[in-house]
């Protein structure tokens, strides 16, 4: 299944900041198309939960509401033996004291609360390791400049990264996903092309290796004197590695969510009445004691700590360009990693993989067209 996720970016392109708001554009169309994927992820969930509490019995018949779901599962389980009982209701985390000297009503309540926590919590939690198909940029129907994520739903690619992570170097090649092309003949690409990449892709390269490569950009702002310039370039390429290696540290650590997100998707659960306001609370509780989610990460030196304690992540290429239309400096990198790199890494015994490539180019001429631009989607 696909989800799509929508950004809009909040300044106008003559802004000087209106390159970092596409970066925030981006993240607000991943944190959009995360949304639609937690609801399906939910309501599917809940079933299968439902399913699985009642197994053991003959399959219930009700009508397609969950009053009806909700009263054929009580009288499933109240028919249960004590002792069975009291083992589904600890899978649903109640007490099974409390649950038998409450009323029907009531009972039928903890049991739907129980069951909308655990959907969501799941459902939250699968959303780790998720990355993005494809991107586009352009204007919706409103005239808005918006950033489109588009994520996949396949389990084998996000089963994939998170064995990256847990195995990192110990994953072997894919034959069947050996790339005609090398990667560097897919990354190094002309700079008008480049300055439509956003987030991270997963590629297999020319060996069958699984690549992660995430792409970062900032706007460099202009200054008369050269002292002053070459402090904003400094800026500039902090900001395009905090927006590519925050992409990569997502995936890399793919047990985790950020806080944030973790909040703003139950919030959106809320709205959807998945689960109730009363119950965000216990959620985030019992997601942090699991640790599936940490803080934002704020600062550049904690984030380029993270990265490095993953051997491997190689800065491959940077690069300049000009907006031909707004006349925006743009600084741009792209990180890599992969199996192979991290076990060159191990062998050379080296903590941070320092790029062999990517001096800063020049050349501000190439021109955007205006039309919805495609992003390179990831391999499958």
């Amino acid at each position: 299944s696909l989800f799509y996720g929508d950004g809009i970016i909040t300044l106008p392109p003559e802004d000087p900041h209106w390159v970092n708001a596409r970066m925030l554009a981006y993240e607000s169309a991943m944190l959009d198309a995360y949304k639609k994927v937690v609801e399906h992820l939910a309501l599917d969930y809940k079933t299968k939960i439902l399913q699985s509490l009642i197994r053991d019995t003959e399959d219930p018949k009700f009508e397609d509401d969950e009053k009806s779901m909700g009263k054929v599962l009580l009288d499933k389980l109240l028919a249960l033996a004590d002792g069975k009982l009291n083992e589904k209701l600890r899978e649903l985390g109640i007490e099974p004291e409390k649950f038998k000297n409450a009323s029907n009503s009531v009972k039928k309540t903890m049991l739907e609360d129980a069951i909308s926590i655990e959907g969501a919590k799941r459902a939250i939690s699968d959303t780790s390791g998720m990355i993005p198909y494809q991107t586009f940029e352009g204007a919706d129907i409103f005239g808005n400049h918006v950033i489109r994520v588009v994520m996949s739903m396949d389990p084998n690619r996000t089963a994939l990264v998170k064995s990256m992570l847990s195995n990192q170097g110990a994953i072997q090649p894919n034959m069947y996903k050996i790339s005609k092309k090398s990667l560097r003949d897919r990354l190094l690409l002309d700079k008008e092309t480049l300055f439509h990449q956003f987030g991270t892709r997963l590629f297999y390269d020319e060996k069958g290796y699984p690549v992660l490569v995430s792409f970062g950009q900032s706007s460099i702002e202009n200054e008369t004197s050269r002292a002053a310039q070459a402090a904003k370039l400094k800026v500039a390429k902090e900001n395009a590695s905090t927006f590519a290696m925050s992409n990569l540290t997502a995936l890399l650590n793919s047990q985790t969510l950020s806080k944030n997100t973790v909040k703003e998707l139950i919030k959106y659960l809320e709205e959807k009445r998945l689960i109730k306001d009363e119950n965000s609370a216990s959620i985030i509780e019992e997601l942090s004691q699991n640790t599936v989610y940490e803080n934002k990460i704020d600062s550049q030196i904690e984030l380029t700590g993270r990265i490095n304690n993953f051997s491997g992540v190689k800065e491959y290429h940077t690069w300049a360009y000009e907006h031909p239309q707004y006349k925006h400096k743009i600084y741009g990198l792209i990180l890599v990693w992969s199996p192979e790199l991290s076990n060159q890494a191990k062998q050379l015994k080296m903590v941070n993989a320092k790029s062999t490539q990517g001096a800063v180019e020049g050349d501000f001429s190439q021109q955007v067209p205006a039309k919805v631009i495609r992003g390179m989607e990831s391999d499958f």
